[in-house]
């Protein structure tokens, strides 16, 4: 029978957890996040058509969550969570960055994170791949607590080097346009930069950043460290090297409707590139004796998008997609994993929060995660059954006006100022096909209380999206591209 942590596991020598420790014993920690990365299309999620077997070597090493939720169904807020360890709402944070080069939006100047709270506990913080939190000075990566950032700033990348662009929503190549640059291709074409320089790449995009995640281990092997390798796989534009294309028969890949076998088959080469690169992330702590010293977390940043030509991705059994408040929207693929130190080979059915790997990262460093008013908890005395309860009694989302709040097994989608409520036994009908609302209308007002309650403490936005007109102002005037450099 397969192993639980609704059972009690044996404590396993983590009694000094919690507590300052030298820094040459304070845990690493990796979070590996995936980008709109379908809920079924792992492995350790049951996926037949995409073999992930370093992931599923992961999630058998470690801890698998059933239930594991991030703060938002798209991508900026759900990111801006996790860095900041807080819901995104409670500092404004209700919408991707638009234009993506606005100055003024993104995570706010000068705010607390995860990383440089760590940093502040002698911890190395590194950064690889799709930041998507605002691009000024003041809203860089390195501004916001990362020793170290290999990446783009946008929320979406091309994933070959460039020569010539080309569109995938128009199938032209392009030389490099003239400046000002219109929106739609700065938003896949921002520079790959190394703190503030850019760089120029000579990989498919995903092998490069997860060689700079291995570079980071290799350097950093005696220093404690964060790493936060946040892979734009497999966000569009649908791209992959066609080596990897080739090893997949159309005629044996998942049917999903409003979605052609060739599409499937580049989502499902992104995803397997992706997984190469967790796999000699894995090799290199092995090489360098870092098994039992790095806590890693692997997740999506949200469920997998709408059918289509750029969202070939399945959430089966789960309802909705990107951008809903079902369960497809947010509910992630979600692994921990920590050799020796988490029973291996387990699976967790009570909710578990994005918001929690921010707090077990700074109580791993010594830090107390409530000093820092983090919205999640420490996870680890619930995965070593040091705490029996759930760790979470409720979690809250919300989207515009529209809200949700899980308590046990139960989920309401409710809104504000509107009476039309949905309410699912997620244990009984995760597919969200009946709705019990009228059945159990006591529960429906207890839990709709709740929430606009916790609705009560969030601000309004921070900013307002501009209409799609203005999205290309201010234009990108920064520093030249290598390729414009060449030219010159």
């Amino acid at each position: 029978m397969k192993k639980t942590l609704t059972r009690t596991v044996a404590l396993l020598g983590l009694a000094s957890h919690g507590i300052a420790a030298p820094a040459q014993e304070k845990p690493n920690v990796i979070v590996i996040l995936a980008d709109d990365l379908g809920y079924a299309d792992v492995g350790f999620q049951g996926c037949k058509d995409i073999p992930t077997p370093n992931l599923d070597a992961l999630a058998a090493g470690g801890v698998r969550f059933t239930s594991g939720y991030v703060t938002w169904p798209a991508c900026a807020p759900s990111r801006a969570s996790l860095i900041a360890g807080r819901d995104s709402h409670r500092f404004g944070f209700y919408a991707n960055p638009t234009p993506v080069l606005a100055p003024d939006q993104g995570l706010p100047a000068g705010m607390s994170t995860v990383p440089r709270a760590l940093q502040t506990h002698g911890y190395v913080t590194g950064g690889v791949g799709k930041w998507h939190l605002g691009s000024a000075p003041d809203r860089h990566p390195n501004s916001m607590g990362f020793s170290e950032w290999y990446g783009f700033l946008g929320g979406a990348h091309e994933y070959f080097p460039r020569a010539t662009y080309k569109t995938w929503h128009k199938g032209a190549k392009t030389a490099l346009p003239k400046r000002p640059w219109p929106e739609w291709f700065l938003n896949v074409t921002l520079p790959i930069v190394r703190g503030n320089e850019p760089v120029k790449t000579d990989r498919y995009l995903t092998d490069q950043l997860s060689g700079e995640a291995v570079d980071f281990i290799t350097r950093h092997q005696s220093d404690p460290f964060f790493l936060y390798l946040a892979y734009n796989a497999p966000h569009s534009p649908s791209e992959a090297p066609e080596d990897e294309e080739a090893k997949y028969n159309l005629e044996k890949l998942t049917k999903i409707d409003g979605v052609t076998p060739i599409q499937r088959r580049t989502y499902a080469a992104m995803v397997s590139r992706m997984d190469r690169g967790v796999g000699e992330v894995m090799s290199a702590l092995k090489q360098n004796g870092l098994e039992e010293k790095t806590l890693v977390f692997f997740l999506s940043d949200n469920g997998g998008g709408h059918s289509g030509p750029e969202y070939p991705s399945s959430n089966h059994p789960l309802r909705g997609y990107k951008g809903e408040l079902y369960e497809g929207g947010f509910r992630v693929p979600f692994v921990a994993s920590w050799k020796g130190k988490i029973p291996a080979g387990t699976t967790c059915e009570q909710p578990v929060s994005s918001l929690d790997i921010g707090a077990t990262a700074l109580a791993l460093a010594g830090g107390v995660p409530r000093d820092m008013k983090l919205d999640g908890v420490d996870l680890i005395p619930h995965l070593t059954g040091q705490k029996k309860e759930p760790p979470h009694a409720q979690l809250f989302w919300k989207l515009n006006s529209r809200g949700v709040i899980r308590e046990g097994r139960y989920k309401l989608i409710t809104a504000v100022n509107r009476p039309k409520w949905e309410l699912y036994d997620l244990e009984a009908d995760p597919s969200e096909t009946k709705n019990l609302a009228s059945e159990k209308p006591d529960l429906v007002q207890r839990l709709n209380t709740a929430w606009l309650s916790w609705n009560t403490e969030m601000p309004p936005p921070a900013w307002i999206k501009p209409p799609e007109s203005q999205w290309g102002l201010p234009q990108y005037q920064g520093p030249l591209w290598p390729e414009e450099k060449a030219s010159r």
